[in-house]
Parts: C-alpha cells; sequence; structure tokens
C-alpha cells in the first residue's frame, strides 16, 4: 500500500520489511513486488530472489501517494504468481495495507471471495493491517478465505519481525494442499464444527487446509452426538484421514487415525478421563466464535448485549479453570476488560482490532 496515509515512518517500514523479506530468499526463489494507489504498478515483476541488489533499489524507491486500490493490488500479485504456478513453489501474498479500500471492490464479502478463488490455485494471501483505520473485517475476510495468517501491526517498528515471522512460515511449509476427511461411523452424528470452516455432509467432516508449517499443529473441533452405549463399553466412532502434496516434489501421501469412546455411568471417571488441552481448545474456541457475536452487536449500537457476552467467555473460561486446573487467568482477564469497554459504547478501533484478531488467532491456530 503507497498511498498517501502511509506516508512517514510506515512506508519507511515498509519499505525496510520487504527487504528484509527479500534478504531472507535466494536465487531458487522467486520474488515480486506489486505497489497501489488508485492505480496498480508491478515495480518488480516475478524473478528470481538472486537479483537482490536491483530488487532493493526498486523497494527503495517506493513513495507514499493517493486512495487504496486493495481488490486490484491483490490481483495483479496473483498474476504475478500464476507465472510460477505448478514448479514447485509455496505460494504466498503478503498485502500491507493501512487503509480502508475506497477503489474497486471494497467489501469484507468481496475480499473473501477472491480469498476463496485464490487458495483454489494454491495461493495464500497474509494480511498486514498498519495503524488503526484499516478494515479489519475485509483483511481478516481475506486471510481466512485463502488460509493465510492476519496480523494487526498497532506500531509500525513491528513490521520487520512480522515480515520475518511470515517468510519463516512460508520456508517451513512441510505439507500443501491438505485435506482432512473425518468419517463417523454408525451411531456417531457429527452436528457442527467449531471456529473453523468446513462442510458436514452424510456423516463425513471435511476441512481443508492450503499448507501445513513444520512444527506445526493444526486441529479441527467437532460436536458430535452418539447413541447410548452401555456401561463400560467401548466404541469405534470414526476415522479420520489426511492427504497432501509434497511442497516441492508435488508427491502425494496420506495419514490416517481412528478414534474411540468409552462409556461409563460414572461422572467422576467421565470428568478424570478428559483430554485437558482439548477442553482448554474448545473454550477457547467457543470464546472466539463469541467474541465475533459481541462486535457485531457492539457495532449495532447494542452495548449491554456485547458487555454480556463478553462477561459470559470471562465466566466460561473460570469455570473451565475451576474443573480441570487450567491456568486462563490472562484471557479471562483479557474478556473482563473488553466487556467494560464494551458498556460505554462502540469499541473502540484499537479494542475491536484486538478482538477480531484475537479470535482470528484462536480459531486459525495462528502462532503469534
Amino acid at each position: 500500500d503507497r498511498t498517501g496515509s502511509m506516508s512517514g515512518d510506515k512506508i519507511v517500514r515498509a519499505r525496510e520489511a520487504a527487504i528484509a523479506a527479500v534478504s531472507r530468499l535466494d536465487e531458487r526463489d522467486q520474488v515480486s513486488v506489486v505497489v497501489f494507489d488508485e492505480s496498480i504498478d508491478t515495480i518488480v515483476p516475478a524473478q528470481s530472489a538472486g537479483n537482490r541488489e536491483s530488487i532493493v533499489r526498486r523497494i527503495q524507491a517506493i513513495e507514499a501517494r493517493g486512495s487504496t486500490a486493495i481488490f486490484g493490488g491483490v490481483s495483479q500479485a496473483a498474476s504475478e504468481i500464476r507465472k510460477n504456478l505448478g514448479r514447485g513453489m509455496v505460494n504466498r501474498i503478503i498485502l500491507l495495507s493501512d487503509g480502508q479500500a475506497n477503489v474497486g471492490p471494497a467489501s469484507p464479502h468481496e475480499l473473501g471471495r477472491l480469498g476463496a478463488a485464490l487458495v483454489k490455485e494454491g495461493v495464500s494471501v497474509s494480511t498486514v493491517g498498519v495503524g488503526l483505520d484499516y478494515n479489519e473485517d475485509l483483511m481478516t475476510s481475506l486471510s481466512r478465505q485463502s488460509d493465510g495468517n492476519s496480523y494487526f501491526v498497532e506500531n509500525s517498528d513491528d513490521l520487520p519481525r512480522i515480515f520475518s515471522k511470515e517468510l519463516g512460515d512460508v520456508l517451513s511449509v512441510a505439507a500443501k494442499d491438505v485435506r482432512l476427511k473425518i468419517h463417523f461411523k454408525r451411531g456417531a452424528v457429527p452436528v457442527e464444527l467449531i471456529g473453523r470452516d468446513g462442510r458436514i455432509s452424510d456423516g463425513v467432516v471435511t476441512v481443508d487446509f492450503n499448507q501445513i508449517y513444520s512444527g506445526q499443529e493444526k486441529y479441527v473441533l467437532v460436536k458430535a452426538e452418539f447413541a447410548v452405549g452401555e456401561d463400560g463399553e467401548r466404541r469405534d466412532f470414526a476415522t479420520a484421514e489426511v492427504s497432501y502434496r509434497h511442497p516441492v516434489s508435488e508427491s502425494r501421501g496420506t495419514v490416517a487415525a481412528s478414534g474411540a469412546i468409552r462409556f461409563s455411568r460414572d461422572a467422576a471417571v467421565v470428568k478424570k478421563s478428559a483430554n485437558v488441552e482439548v477442553v482448554k481448545e474448545v473454550v477457547y474456541n467457543i470464546n472466539a466464535v463469541e467474541m465475533d457475536r459481541a462486535v457485531k452487536l457492539s457495532d449495532e449500537g447494542k452495548s449491554e448485549e456485547s458487555r454480556q457476552v463478553f462477561e459470559a467467555n470471562a465466566e466460561r473460561l473460570e469455570k473451565a479453570a475451576k474443573e480441570y486446573g487450567i491456568n486462563v487467568a490472562p484471557a479471562a482477564q483479557m474478556q473482563r476488560d473488553v466487556a467494560h469497554k464494551a458498556a460505554k459504547g462502540k469499541l473502540a478501533p484499537d479494542y475491536r482490532k484486538r478482538v477480531v484478531h484475537e479470535s482470528y488467532e484462536i480459531t486459525t491456530q495462528q502462532s503469534k
């Protein structure tokens, strides 16, 4: 984004971040740089990152001006990536902007549709929102639909760190074009996915990921209903299969596992058998979904309803802490802090952005 609002320290830090990112690549990698205001220019067409000096000179010449054509900028970046599709590359667009899209398609729905189209080509978009004036709903919609990361950068000094982290993720992709399918057996019915998009059809849950990074854990939480079992009965209830492609060789692979449950009429036995880490993530993800709802209520001027949702989130966390010994005190305090802010009226831009991005990081398991 080279619009006028990016002038001063923001554009300086953005240039530094882009140069730092290029410095982490080598001649095997391809890089392009697209700048946009009301017009769109490809200042670095897709080329080997080995041309570092030339690329850096062009980045250093970027100056701030004009309006904000986010859709066009991302579309042009995708055109550059398409020059190398099918060559064993990991494809990533990093979008940096500090403003509202005001040229071309400009709604979260339209940018989300663009993200959904790009992920079908194996392209993810990670978004970096700078300051307090950008549209976080638009940015997270684009990231979510394309399986990318999303960042809120209140201080432009953080830009080099964010770009470095993003490049670190891209350079450590272990699998791409990943599909998880969970086949539920008779007597077990999947009801809903908690916090993540996917499909449920004829007892099969399907969730797609564009890529998985080395050392990263992704999970899917599914609410299910079970036919009543006898005390002590053990029952296989589902099989899960993950298919994927190797990021370089493009070879396909699969791994599979099965799940079982055991029935007990003893509540103490049931509680003792709980997987505490799963319980914690369930609570966090339910809260994340509720946080999104609370933000919408605040936007609609329903301050008291919004406050009640945040308070209920804090109580849910505290209940889990009491029952399972989970340390959730910081998360509970955050919910109460936002509840206090919500009670005073619409959430201020900084709090709204923090809540939206916190929810995104939880439901996508994005590392901070």
